[in-house]
């Protein structure tokens, strides 16, 4: 055998057991933020959805009152719309398995968090407000289709805060729920990998001075 070429001595039992448990708990990790993501998409979908059946709701009310429940209308909308983004990255950063683009996704899960709270309050606060926002002096067609079907435009506008603006609310509580899963199980699945370098360091430092040792 050729003197020169230094062989790694092969990794005692501890060693090993230590890289089999890191390798089931990055995929125990992996696959349950694939999981959680799965469902947050489709709420994300959900809400991106009742977004767009909410929208006609504008013509119903004041024009110097629209910019507002555009606000509010719009935030859920882009609601949904991040929640499938942000559901479709994190899965993406638990299996690369890379400290940076983990550090990106916990932040921006904290960002959208904040966001969704956000369009929550403005949401619940046009609910409160109707008969400040409704004008009952719309569009003749528009007036046919939605206030004279329900009796009056403040009704109609009930009506959509009902099926439509409500249930967003339900949704992105519940999708806050998902991402707070999955902020947790980003942040261990990270303290899992920081721990695993810290072992592969170690082991290699061992190594190294066995080595140093059995050349003295």
């Amino acid at each position: 055998m050729d003197p020169s070429v230094v062989r790694t001595p092969p990794a005692n039992e501890q060693e090993n057991q230590e890289a089999i448990n890191f390798r089931i708990s990055v995929a125990k990790y992996q696959k349950l933020v694939a999981i959680v993501s799965v469902v947050l998409m489709a709420i994300g979908g959900s809400v991106f959805g009742l977004g767009v059946q909410f929208r006609p709701v504008l013509r119903l009310v004041w024009d110097h009152h629209r910019w507002i429940v555009s606000l509010g209308s719009d935030s859920m909308l882009m609601s949904g719309i991040f929640q499938i983004v942000n559901a479709g990255f994190c899965s993406f950063t638990a299996n690369w398995r890379l400290y940076f683009p983990i550090y990106i996704g916990l932040s921006f899960t904290i960002c959208l968090i904040v966001f969704e709270l956000s369009s929550i309050v403005v949401t619940i606060y046009l609910a409160s407000q109707l008969s400040t926002f409704v004008s009952e002096f719309v569009h003749r067609p528009w007036y046919i289709w939605e206030c004279h079907e329900a009796g009056s435009c403040l009704e109609a506008y009930k009506r959509y805060n009902y099926f439509y603006a409500f249930p967003q609310v339900v949704l992105t509580v519940v999708a806050i729920i998902l991402q707070c899963v999955i902020f947790y199980y980003l942040y261990t699945l990270l303290i899992v990998l920081k721990t695993r370098k810290q072992q592969i360091w170690g082991s290699n430092k061992r190594q190294s001075d066995d080595m140093e040792e059995t050349n003295c």
